[in-house]
């Protein structure tokens, strides 16, 4: 059975979790601070839109390591 935890606590442990940039700053601020690890995003746009740099960009920080605020992690990218 699932250990019984409060909201408080749920709330710090969200608020502990590392975020990673978009390197947009008002994205940030729309998805909660950056990107959280374990979620799914989606993001679109038209072909004028900048959206494949700013997936190009989240895929490079995700690949640094943690001392250059990324997660040092593997990533993958489809078109």
């Amino acid at each position: 059975m699932a250990e019984f935890r409060g909201a408080s606590e749920l709330l710090e442990e969200k608020m502990n979790n590392q975020r990673l940039t978009t390197g947009n700053a008002n994205l940030d601020s729309l998805i909660g601070s950056g990107i959280e690890r374990g979620l799914f995003y989606l993001f679109y746009g038209d072909e004028e839109s900048e959206a494949d740099l700013l997936i190009h960009r989240i895929l490079v920080t995700i690949l640094l390591p943690a001392h250059k605020l990324g997660w040092g992690g593997k990533c993958v990218c489809t078109q």
